[in-house]
């Protein structure tokens, strides 16, 4: 294999700014557990009831917010590459799908008020627990509908190639709480009420810095557009008149009606795997509980570890569903494989240094948890199986990306449909209760179900017809593409010494 440098440190620039808005996103629930284990009272229950309620917000809301964002990046991939082609309303489906999903945040924190507990007395959660499960769905649901606005706009231009800026607010909105929470520990316990303020201002600080963000760009193309004005006016108005088509009333969203189901329909398959995939591995933490509260803790652990490697591997993902899915659009399927390829490798490299890095540390990395001992047995006891599983679930997750790049979404969705809820739940039970590994058991039934997902992806990849796939991106580019031009204030300013260095290679 000819290995051409220039795609590779693509990839690896943009994956390293995705995984680093990723990972900031993401490890700040983790220092928020540290700082809640080092309470001096209850700080296990209080660490129990935000995880648990992280648990049910990430099976019932994640998935959407995924979805959504996942098709965003997909749609946007495929625009970037007919640029030119592209007319129509500005960032409709932008502003659909924030106002679609704050409305499904608000119906759905009303919902699990009332069926949360039940499915917590079922599985013989203590009154204790359910009780701190109940506040910290609140904060959880609430930090989460103010996340769609930022994740979305994120999601956007990940798809057309736009990466730096995100790494920069995530880092310093982690930053920054991090620091907070340094401070307020030296006066108070952190407990749930504090975990939750944390979080919500967390989402806050990051919609801040891209509230400034924004409006610096758009001082910046009243200034371009000034200077065009005394070249050529009559350029100028048609500016002015594009502007004017990109500001929506809420009222005109609604009634594009016709818009938001089109959308809903192309994501309806990555809502359904992701919403299997979310309610398999949360399951793990929630069938945790019933062998003792001594294993919560360990199953979080675990959990959060896998969510800080997956975000790296995610920002792999976006990589190659921008890369792949322009280069896919643009009908160069060659350079289509190179890119997944590559980015393969770069997986490899990234999972092997996270699992010797986790080997060499685990005791600090299990004292990030937890100060008990009993915990922090269980964390190096099981530690062994779960690292095995992290090389078969990252490669896995990047194959499933590519297919749904390549309009394969609704063989995803039943791959995983099987691997996960036919085989993995039957297995949990299977291999943690009647095996009695109990934790063990959990993961083994992980590692075995991701298996069955790359083996299906891999042999699925190898016999694509990639002509035929082609044409049905085409037909879902038309039913969208009317309703999502590419023309907002930020785009212009940031794509086009990207455009303008495609027309030299030209």
């Amino acid at each position: 294999m000819t290995i051409i440098n220039s795609k590779v440190i693509d990839i690896i620039k943009s994956a390293s700014f995705n995984a680093i808005s990723n990972i900031c996103n993401n490890l700040i629930y983790l220092v928020i557990l540290h700082f809640m284990a080092m309470s001096k009272s209850n700080a296990s229950l209080n660490q129990n009831g935000i995880s648990i309620s992280m648990c049910i917000v990430e099976i019932t809301f994640g998935p959407v917010i995924q979805a959504f964002s996942n098709g965003l990046k997909q749609l946007y991939s495929q625009f970037f590459a007919n640029y030119n082609q592209i007319k129509g309303n500005k960032n409709l489906l932008l502003y659909q799908s924030i106002l679609f999903c704050i409305c499904l945040g608000v119906i759905l924190l009303l919902v699990l008020f009332f069926i949360y507990d039940h499915i917590l007395r079922f599985m013989n959660y203590d009154e204790e627990v359910i009780s701190m499960t109940y506040i910290g769905i609140i904060y959880v649901l609430i930090s989460r509908m103010i996340l769609v606005n930022y994740e979305f706009i994120r999601a956007q231009l990940i798809g057309l190639k736009v990466f730096g800026p995100f790494a920069i607010f995530q880092s310093v909105a982690f930053g920054l709480v991090a620091f907070l929470c340094l401070i307020y520990s030296f006066y108070r316990d952190i407990g749930i009420h504090e975990a939750g303020f944390f979080m919500i201002l967390h989402e806050i600080i990051k919609i801040v810095l891209l509230s400034f963000y924004i409006l610096q760009q758009r001082e910046q193309k009243k200034k371009v557009q000034l200077q065009t004005s005394l070249l050529n006016s009559d350029h100028n108005l048609i500016n002015q008149e594009d502007d004017q088509n990109c500001r929506f009333s809420i009222t005109q969203i609604i009634q594009q009606k016709q818009k938001m189901y089109d959308l809903l329909m192309y994501i309806r398959p990555l809502i359904l795997t992701l919403y299997i995939e979310y309610t398999f591995f949360n399951t793990s933490v929630i069938l945790s509980g019933r062998y003792s509260k001594d294993y919560i803790v360990p199953a979080v652990c675990f959990s959060i570890t896998n969510n800080l490697i997956l975000k790296g591997i995610l920002g792999l993902a976006e990589s190659a569903i921008s890369f792949c899915g322009s280069s896919f659009a643009a009908k160069n399927f060659e350079n289509t494989k190179e890119y997944l390829r590559y980015t393969i490798v770069i997986l490899l490299s990234y999972e092997a240094t996270f699992i010797i890095f986790l080997i060499t540390f685990s005791d600090i990395w299990a004292r990030c948890f937890s100060l008990d001992q009993n915990i922090i047995d269980n964390i190096q006891f099981y530690k062994y199986l779960y690292l095995i599983t992290v090389p078969i679930d990252g490669t896995q997750i990047l194959l499933a990306a590519y297919l749904q790049v390549l309009e394969k979404k609704v063989f995803v969705s039943k791959v995983a449909l099987f691997s996960y809820i036919f085989v993995g739940i039957p297995l949990m039970f299977i291999l943690g209760d009647l095996s009695g590994l109990k934790l063990g058991g959990l993961w083994l039934a992980i590692g075995l179900s991701n298996s069955i997902n790359l083996f299906n992806y891999i042999k699925q990849i190898n016999n694509i017809d990639y002509v035929l796939q082609y044409s049905i991106a085409q037909k879902n580019q038309q039913m969208n593409g009317t309703c999502s031009s590419i023309s907002d204030e930020i785009q212009n300013i940031e794509l086009s010494p990207i455009l303008s260095s495609q027309k030299q290679e030209k």
